[in-house]
């Protein structure tokens, strides 16, 4: 069914050093998908970069810019 929900687990990441990533979801298909709010665009934090390197997940920055289209999703 088209309109079949898809269940993901929640979480944010925060490593001892104080690194840290809002918005985590892991979903069935073992795939993670990390976000990084920010109230305007620019260079996404040490903390994501260093959460790429750990995962090899790409963070994605969402600001007031591109929030609806990330909720609406």
């Amino acid at each position: 069914f088209a309109n079949k929900a898809k269940t993901a687990s929640l979480n944010f990441w925060r490593s001892y050093g104080g690194a840290e990533i809002d918005y985590i979801e892991s979903l069935p298909s073992q795939k993670i998908a990390a976000y990084e709010f920010k109230y305007s665009a620019g260079r996404i934090s040490r903390s994501a970069a260093s959460f790429t390197r750990q995962y090899n997940t790409k963070v994605q920055l969402i600001t007031t810019e591109n929030f609806s289209e990330f909720v609406l999703q």
